[in-house]
């Protein structure tokens, strides 16, 4: 049963580091889909300013930062417990 719930935690870290890097190599697009967010959400009537630059290297860090800790503890995890 530990083994089971190691790689499931393994693949979400994974699965981080996958959404790190799709959002990485798309960034433009990113940016861009998070500025025409902003702007339908204020009712597109005024241009918003947003900080989409760095909301997506601050999404990128914390997928890259979690998944870490997700890998760390399922190597880790059995040790410890």
């Amino acid at each position: 049963m530990w083994f089971i719930a190691a790689v499931a935690v393994a693949s979400v870290g994974i699965g981080l580091y996958a959404a790190a890097a799709l959002m990485w190599d798309r960034r433009a697009q990113v940016v861009a889909w998070w500025d025409r967010r902003a702007v339908r959400t204020a009712g597109g009537a005024t241009p918003v300013a947003t900080n989409g630059v760095r909301n997506l290297y601050l999404a990128v860090a914390l997928c890259v930062v979690l998944g870490t800790l997700m890998l760390i503890g399922c190597c880790a995890g059995p040790f410890v417990l």
